[in-house]
């Protein structure tokens, strides 16, 4: 299912999700503080890159209809791929668009702050292939933020290599020699302990209490 075509170098966005988790199936459409966790993530994202940028990314499996309609329903962008190579969905979209940056981010993350998206994009630049705060990691899980430069999904020699490479979409890059990666660090020190992002069921109460509407 192609997206519309976006034009101009502005960068885009990307969330990744899906409705199958071995932990807590349909996880992104559970509800959290009012609405589900997958609107949380995309009105963070929206107002941190414009909405009329933005991409949710799932499968085509029938298991991710919900998924796909749910956004589709929200009047934002769809593209639906594999299911297994989330990669090659990944690229999909991004080479539907003429963007020269692309932000990627998990759909199990509700509490994801637009202002951290905005930070990361404000630290691109000519000399940088790839910005991140989670290599190492001091930001909460749940708060994960790669900015990646197309040229990472155009050229052979940055594509992955194994099936996990190609599931999980970018560990494969902090391990090519020479990529030229910015690490943003937290500045409010090591918080790579706190989980922020919904993976069981328990999850969903226990961030309502940390974080109350």
């Amino acid at each position: 299912m192609p997206t519309q075509k976006t034009d101009g170098s502005a960068p885009i966005a990307v969330i990744q999700a899906r409705f199958g988790s071995r932990r807590f199936p349909g996880k992104v459409l559970a509800n959290f503080r009012g609405k589900k966790v997958l609107e949380h993530v995309l009105e963070a994202v929206g107002e941190s890159c414009g909405k009329e940028r933005v991409i949710l990314a799932t499968s085509n499996e029938t298991q991710d209809d919900a998924v796909a309609k749910f956004a589709i329903d929200k009047n934002w962008k769809v593209y639906r791929g594999s299911l297994g190579d989330v990669w090659s969905r990944f690229q999909q979209v991004l080479l539907s668009t003429e963007a020269e940056w692309v932000v990627r981010i998990c759909a199990d993350s509700p509490l994801i702050p637009a202002s951290l998206i905005r930070s990361m994009l404000n630290l691109v630049g000519p000399d940088i292939d790839l910005v991140t705060n989670v290599h190492p990691r001091t930001f909460p899980h749940g708060c994960s933020v790669e900015v990646l430069r197309r040229r990472l999904f155009t050229e052979k020699e940055f594509f992955p290599q194994t099936d996990a490479d190609h599931e999980h979409v970018t560990p494969h890059l902090y391990r090519i020699p020479g990529l030229r990666i910015l690490n943003h660090e937290n500045p409010l020190g090591n918080q790579s302990g706190l989980a922020w992002s919904v993976e069981e069921t328990g999850d969903i109460e226990r961030l309502e209490k940390l974080c109350p509407s």
